[in-house]
C-alpha cells in the first residue's frame, strides 16, 4: 500500500460512516480493520440503511463488533408517502433523518463524514454538518469514472438548495479510498486525492463470514462457469440475454451456475441452476478460484473477485451484444484499466457479437 488515508481529527472526534448495501459493510470494515489507522481515535457512528435483504440480522451481528459507539439503522420506508419523503429531504434534511432513523435527535457534530455515492441520507447528513468533511469509499464501477461532484445533482435540486443557501463546495468529497487506483479514471472536472483502500486479512474475512452469517459452498467448486445477471429489462435485452443462458445450458449444463441481481425477478425461463442464497461478496472471498469464468453484460460483480480479494478469474464481458442505456465507451474504459491491474491480461474478454463465446469457453473450460 503507498497512500493510506490518514485522517487530519484530535482524539475523540465524531466520525459517521454510511452504508446501505453488503459491498459497502465490505468495505467499511476493511476501512476500519486497519490496526494503524487513525480512526482508531475517533468515535465512530455507523448509519446502517435497511436496503437490503436480511439487513436486519446483519444489523444485530454488527452490534456485536467493537468498531462504533453507536449504530443506527434507517429506513427508507419509515415516510410512507413519496412526496413528503422528497419534501422533507429537499427542504428540512434534519426532519427528514429523524423520520427515517427513528430519532429525536441527529448529530451535527461531525468531523468527517464517509458515503459510498450520493445517498439520500448520507447527502443529507452532510448538509446538516456545516463544518463536516466528506470521504467517498468505493461502490463498484461508479467509484472509478471521476466526474464533477455537483453534476450528480439535478438542476432543479441544486436551484432549490442555491435558493435555500447551501455552500455547494461543502459537498464536494475531499478524497476516494479505492481497492485498484489504477482503474481510476481521471478527467478535467475537480479532482479527488484518491487512498488505497486497506487489504482484507484472515482476521476480517473471519469477521466479515460471522457478519453475514457465510458458510462455504461446495457448490462452486463444481460450477466454473458464472453467468452475472444484471436487471437490462426490455425485449430485446432479454432475449439476448436468454440466448446466452440457452447456449450455456446447452453446451456447458454441468459446471454453469446463473446468480440473478438482486433487483431481478427469481424467475429464469431457462433450466440453468441457479443460487442467491449467499453473499456474492463473501462467495467472491471465500469461493471464486482463478480457474473460474465470469460472464456478465459488465456488473460489478464480476470485479469483486480482485477488488476484495485479489483473485483473478476469467472475465468474459458482453456489454457490446445488449442495448444500454450507459456510455459504452466509458464501460471500456474502466474494464481496459480493469485488465491493467491483472496480472495475466488475456483472461479478460470483451466480445462484440455472441458467436464470439463458445469458442473462447471451449478454450478455456
Amino acid at each position: 500500500m503507498n497512500n493510506i488515508f490518514e485522517l487530519k481529527v484530535q482524539d475523540n472526534s465524531l466520525v459517521a460512516i454510511v452504508c446501505e448495501t453488503p459491498f459497502q459493510i465490505v468495505n467499511v470494515i476493511r476501512i476500519l480493520g486497519e490496526k494503524n489507522s487513525s480512526l482508531k481515535k475517533c468515535r465512530i457512528h455507523l448509519y446502517l440503511g435497511k436496503k437490503f435483504r436480511h439487513s436486519e440480522a446483519v444489523y444485530e451481528r454488527i452490534c456485536k463488533t467493537s468498531y462504533f459507539e453507536e449504530i443506527i439503522p434507517y429506513d427508507y420506508c419509515n415516510i410512507s408517502y413519496t412526496w413528503l419523503s422528497r419534501i422533507l429531504e429537499l427542504f428540512f434534511p434534519c426532519s427528514y433523518l429523524k423520520r427515517l432513523a427513528k430519532k429525536n435527535t441527529i448529530s451535527k457534530n461531525y468531523a468527517y463524514i464517509f458515503l459510498p455515492v450520493y445517498l439520500y441520507f448520507g447527502t443529507a447528513l452532510l448538509r446538516i454538518n456545516k463544518k463536516a468533511k466528506m470521504i467517498l469509499y468505493e461502490d463498484g464501477f461508479a467509484s472509478y469514472v471521476e466526474k464533477n461532484n455537483l453534476g450528480v445533482f439535478s438542476f432543479v435540486r441544486k436551484l432549490i438548495w442555491w435558493f435555500e443557501g447551501v455552500n455547494f463546495k461543502r459537498l464536494q468529497a475531499e478524497a476516494v479510498i479505492l481497492s485498484c487506483p489504477e482503474m481510476y479514471i481521471h478527467n478535467n472536472d475537480t479532482p479527488l486525492r484518491i487512498y488505497d483502500m486497506p487489504i482484507l486479512n484472515k482476521e476480517k474475512v473471519i469477521l466479515l463470514n460471522e457478519i453475514f452469517n457465510f458458510s462455504i459452498l461446495d457448490l462452486y467448486a463444481n460450477k466454473r462457469i458464472i453467468y452475472l445477471s444484471q436487471p437490462l429489462d426490455s425485449p430485446f435485452n432479454n432475449e439476448v440475454k436468454d440466448s446466452l443462458l440457452q447456449l450455456l445450458y446447452n453446451k456447458y449444463n454441468d459446471i454453469a451456475l446463473l446468480r440473478l441481481h438482486p433487483a431481478e425477478k427469481s424467475e429464469c425461463s431457462i433450466k440453468i441452476g441457479m443460487e442467491n442464497d449467499q453473499n456474492w461478496e463473501l462467495v467472491s472471498i471465500n469461493c471464486i478460484l482463478d480457474s473460474h469464468i465470469l460472464i456478465t453484460p459488465f456488473s460489478t460483480a464480476a470485479f469483486l473477485p480482485r477488488l476484495l480479494a485479489g483473485k483473478e478469474p476469467f472475465v468474459i464481458f458482453v456489454y457490446n451484444i445488449f442495448d444500454l442505456s450507459e456510455n459504452k465507451a466509458d464501460i471500456h474504459s474502466i474494464i481496459k484499466n480493469f485488465k491493467g491491474v491483472y496480472k495475466k491480461q488475456n483472461k479478460i474478454f470483451e466480445i462484440l457479437d455472441v458467436n464470439e463465446i463458445e469458442p473462447i469457453l471451449n478454450k478455456i473450460v
